[in-house]
């Protein structure tokens, strides 16, 4: 059975959460991860989050 709140947060989201990740640059992914390794503050994507 799904659930019925998954995703929800990402609505408030502007894009709802769709953006250029500053990292990797890929165009239309989700940016829903604090990067704490690089100088900028800014969100990336799931598959830059540990880079």
């Amino acid at each position: 059975m799904g659930k019925a709140n998954r995703g929800k947060g990402t609505l408030e989201m502007p894009n709802r959460g769709r953006g250029t990740c500053p990292i990797c640059e890929t165009e239309g992914i989700k940016l829903l991860y604090d990067n704490n390794t690089s100088k900028v503050d800014a969100k990336v994507c799931k598959r830059c989050r540990n880079k």
